[in-house]
């Protein structure tokens, strides 16, 4: 009997604690891209690149 609870103990303590969650907050500001810098964004060099941008930019507005 004392097996059984401390078993059924540990096993709530475990499903519990995979219900945790992090609290912390992340503050957005609205148009403004805190993200890695892209380099194909920031300076496309030659046609090919933009067109590489421009098929990403509408494979991406494609999906919803």
């Amino acid at each position: 009997m004392r097996v059984r609870t401390i078993g059924l103990a540990l096993l709530a303590v475990f499903t519990l604690s995979g219900c945790y969650e992090e609290t912390s907050v992340i503050l957005h500001e609205p148009g403004v891209y805190k993200g890695s810098v892209d380099p194909s964004v920031t300076n496309p060099r030659t046609a090919e690149e933009q067109e590489k941008l421009r098929a990403r930019l509408s494979e991406g507005q494609d999906r919803q």
